[in-house]
């Protein structure tokens, strides 16, 4: 026959066992959030490194271009170490450059406008119709 147990009793266990769990986990939440900024804190940046090669204002502008399109400065900068280790760049590196590998890689091109009689006509237009 079984016995039945106080429910408080049950309860107040069930509490306690809880209690202890969660601190557990708590624990192991925060030895592993303290692992992780250890590592990033021991890995350098990369852009801090190339600073060393560009000019300031086109650092500065790598940055912006980093914080609102983050694939394209990587890839503005994985073009930069390759063009600078094979000698195909010279430092420093200026803005121009920065923008011009930025509308390469986003596949922008310049349009010329021509305004002729109050029309406002792309260059290509009014080659075609002359």
């Amino acid at each position: 026959m079984v016995i039945p147990m106080n429910t408080s009793d049950n309860d107040k266990e069930m509490e306690l066992l809880l209690r202890k769990k969660m601190l557990e986990y708590l624990k192991l939440y925060i030895k592993r959030q303290e692992e992780k900024t250890k590592q990033e804190a021991g890995k350098p940046d990369i852009y801090d490194k190339i600073k060393v090669f560009m000019d300031r204002d086109a650092y500065e502008y790598l940055l912006r271009i980093r914080e609102s399109k983050p694939n394209v400065a990587d890839k503005i900068l994985k073009y930069l170490i390759y063009a600078l280790i094979n000698g195909l760049v010279h430092p420093p590196i200026d803005k121009i450059s920065i923008e011009y590998l930025e509308r390469k890689i986003e596949g922008k091109t310049g349009k010329i406008y021509i305004k002729r009689r109050g029309e406002l006509k792309s260059f290509d237009q009014v080659l075609r119709e002359d």
